[in-house]
């Protein structure tokens, strides 16, 4: 769509455009959007040394809880 906007050739980078029209990439919303959730629930979320006692290298990581897609939906 940039590419018709600013009509730049169907080959060419559209990347200073993204720039110049303040508009996020794909990837770069995507991180964006998560660190707004972890910023939003940062209240509720864990980190590893809050769920096990023993050392690892990620223990200031997130903790990512995994669910069992089956169990769930027997639940709901």
């Amino acid at each position: 769509m940039i590419i018709f906007i600013t009509g730049i050739k169907k080959y060419e980078s559209c990347r200073h455009n993204f720039k110049e029209n303040r508009i996020l990439m794909v990837t770069s919303l995507y991180v964006f959007e998560v660190l707004r959730f972890v910023h939003k629930y940062k209240g509720n979320l864990k980190q590893n040394f809050e769920i096990h006692e023993h050392d690892m290298k990620s223990n200031y990581d997130l903790h990512t809880q995994f669910c069992n897609i089956t169990l769930f939906q027997k639940v709901c």
